[in-house]
């Protein structure tokens, strides 16, 4: 069942990938060619390490800033995704409606809120509303390090999860919103 939820997971959020790849390709940013050109810049030995990180700090900033409506897109994809659609198909994802497997509730019925829970941790909603919030109210370089500390407890709650849903076991996510994911 762990190979199969796994792919159930891929496939998930592979859909959103694809819609997000396709936006991003009609709607570019053009901080981008900023970074470019910054990048090059630094390749070619014209800026120092130290004004290349400030540069960089910046125009993530930029970057993130001018992105809010594309994070916005994102979130909402993922809330449709991961809470809507399994509250209306008895805990099914696309995913997991194609692999057979359905998010439980141990005690009770499975509720928005159990859903919600759950993808604040393993979908990442959580990181996702703090970019969209904490790019409007802190500085660049406050913002930089502050959403660095969140991607890297992100990845960590991922991979702890994933380690103990190979061991048969629940993830955090599942843990903390009292689910489990069974055949169906």
């Amino acid at each position: 069942m762990n190979f199969r939820r796994l792919l159930a997971y891929i496939i998930d959020v592979g859909l959103i990938i694809i819609l997000l790849v396709f936006l991003r390709v009609v709607f570019p940013n053009s901080y981008q060619q900023d970074l470019t050109d910054l990048n090059n810049q630094h390749l070619r030995q014209e800026i120092t390490y130290a004004e290349y990180i400030n540069e960089y700090i910046i125009i993530n900033h930029n970057i993130d800033k001018s992105d809010v409506w594309f994070n916005i897109i994102g979130l909402t994809l993922m809330i449709v995704s991961f809470n809507i659609i399994p509250l209306f198909t008895n805990g099914q994802t696309i995913g997991k409606k194609l692999f057979k497997l359905r998010i439980k509730k141990i005690d009770g019925n499975l509720g928005l809120e159990d859903l919600i829970k759950r993808s604040i941790i393993i979908n990442g909603m959580g990181y996702m509303l703090m970019i969209i919030i904490l790019v409007y109210i802190m500085s660049a370089y406050i913002y930089f390090h502050t959403i660095t500390l969140i991607s890297i407890i992100q990845i960590v709650l991922i991979i702890i999860s994933g380690i103990r849903i190979c061991n048969n076991k629940r993830g955090i996510h599942d843990v903390l919103s009292g689910t489990e994911v069974i055949n169906n």
